[in-house]
């Protein structure tokens, strides 16, 4: 480990590199360049490979050092999404998984020694958030921002009832990070929670919109609003449309992931 500065250029080298590697993978796998079975279960083994190593080097301690940081108990659904491509799995490590991550790589709370591992297991769960929606293996549903910020939620009681117990500080229910952050803004305790919380639901609004404006997010919406599954019917065609529907489905593509039927591990 060494010294490092916040947004100086190694700071800002590992955080180009994340973006850089989550766009080329979410592109690879919408377009069938890569195998997507096999990437789901790379992205599965280093999310457990990167958690099991923290649990190896810093050792788990009762009960300030356990895995129940929101990005640990994150990367533990985007396993599960990866191995079962559950809808609800997938919206809660998209929304949680972008966000959450995101801002701990953005402000990351650890003093001045900054480890690599630090960035790449949080790298990872930002990738799988996006190989899962944007390489289109899981679109979102209607109503995802509200299901994924429900259970944050209830998580975040069952978090802080430990927490109060057992006078730990996860998910910083109970104190500021020490380092630099977002919540220097928000208020002293207990306040900051409510503007956090505030601050969190309007990430995931914007992390949404690219769902809701592009033609492939308005496809879905509909096709959810009518109960129909999202699955390209065998063949590649529209059932019941012809050349006509055939040439609609291709303008709907968008720019995001389309629909389409994928497997479990």
């Amino acid at each position: 480990m060494t010294a490092r500065s916040l947004f100086g250029a190694a700071h800002i080298a590992w955080m180009l590199g994340i973006v850089i590697a989550a766009a080329l993978l979410a592109n690879l796998c919408r377009h069938n360049r890569i195998p997507q079975r096999g990437l789901r279960a790379v992205l599965a083994c280093l999310l457990v490979g990167c958690e099991f190593e923290r649990y190896i080097q810093d050792g788990l301690r009762w009960p300030n050092g356990l895995p129940l940081q929101l990005c640990s108990v994150t990367a533990w659904f985007a396993v599960a999404a990866c191995i079962t491509l559950a809808p609800l799995a997938t919206e809660y490590v998209y929304f949680l998984g972008i966000s959450g991550a995101g801002m701990a790589v953005i402000t990351p709370d650890l003093g001045s020694q900054w480890p690599p591992r630090f960035f790449i297991t949080h790298g990872v769960l930002i990738a799988t958030a996006c190989v899962l929606t944007f390489g289109g293996l899981v679109p979102l549903r209607r109503g995802a921002v509200w299901r994924a910020y429900g259970l944050f939620f209830i998580n975040t009681v069952l978090m802080g009832i430990f927490d109060w117990r057992f006078k730990a500080n996860y998910w910083y229910l109970r104190g500021k990070p020490g380092s630099f952050s977002l919540y220097k803004w928000m208020g002293p305790w207990p306040l900051y929670i409510i503007s956090v919380a505030a601050f969190g639901l309007a990430l995931f609004w914007l992390l949404w919109l690219p769902w809701r404006y592009s033609s492939a997010g308005r496809l879905l919406a509909s096709q959810n609003l009518q109960g129909l599954a999202p699955q390209q019917p065998v063949g590649g065609h529209p059932r019941g449309g012809g050349a006509q529907n055939a040439r609609r489905d291709r303008s709907d593509r968008g720019s995001l992931p389309f629909d389409r039927h994928v497997d479990p591990v």
